[in-house]
C-alpha cells in the first residue's frame, strides 16, 4: 500500500476498487453521447462487463480514480 499513516489508510479506496472504477469510467465515455442515458449505458454495456449495482455505477463515476491510483498507487497510464 502507501506510506499513509494509519487515519489516512481509511479514507484510501482500494486499488482494485478504484482499477474497476477506471475500467467502468472507461467503458462509460466510449459510450456517452448526446442524448444517451446513464441507465442505457450501464444496463448495454457496462452491466454484462463488470457486475455491479447501477447505485455502484454511479458512485464509480463520481470517483476521480486515475488522480488517486497516481496518488497512492503510483499508477502510469
Amino acid at each position: 500500500m502507501s506510506t499513509a499513516t494509519a487515519n489516512e489508510t481509511k479514507t484510501i479506496p482500494w486499488e482494485s476498487t478504484l482499477r474497476r472504477a477506471l475500467a467502468v469510467q472507461e467503458i462509460y465515455l466510449q459510450h456517452k453521447h448526446e442524448g444517451v442515458m446513464n441507465t442505457f449505458i450501464y444496463r448495454r454495456f457496462v452491466k454484462p462487463q463488470v457486475p455491479i449495482s447501477e447505485r455502484t455505477f454511479q458512485r464509480y463515476l463520481e470517483i476521480p480514480a486515475k488522480k488517486l491510483l497516481r496518488k497512492y498507487y503510483n499508477y502510469e497510464d
